[in-house]
């Protein structure tokens, strides 16, 4: 069997070579076999995550969650995040159980951890938007 070539639709650029694979779309140096696989790549591309949980979380439930054995790890963790956020040391932990499996434990957030939280949901709102995908020819 022939080996195919696939180019970006309308140019000369080719992206990838295949002799058993028909791909219809390109995004973010992937190949992808339809329209709708290439935008699940592009959004685990662009999966901007707070530390830890997603920003998401982080505003829905109002904690800054952080996955440990132990309160002492816990603690040790949050602590030189304050630090980093410039927030008081020693905020009370609660703890949120198991989340699949893994041990939890939470800070109530802070208005900079929810600014920050909310800025990261607009940086990758605006890294999405600006991903594009590209429709492929085979030749």
């Amino acid at each position: 069997m022939k080996a195919t070539s696939f180019y970006i639709k309308g140019t000369d650029k080719k992206v990838r070579t295949s002799k058993t694979h028909n791909y219809t779309h390109y995004v973010c140096g992937q190949c992808c076999s339809s329209y709708e696989l290439a935008v699940k790549a592009r959004d685990r591309s662009v999966s901007c995550r707070y530390p830890r949980e997603t920003a998401e979380d982080v505003i829905n439930s109002g904690y800054y969650k952080i996955c440990a054995r132990k309160v002492e790890e816990a603690r040790y963790w949050l602590d030189k995040h304050d630090d980093e956020l410039g927030q008081e040391k020693g905020r009370k932990l609660v703890n949120l159980g198991y989340i699949r499996g893994i041990p939890f434990f939470g800070a109530k957030a802070t208005d900079k951890e929810l600014e920050n939280a909310r800025q990261k949901i607009a940086d990758r709102e605006s890294l999405r938007a600006r991903l594009q995908i590209f429709e492929l020819e085979a030749r």
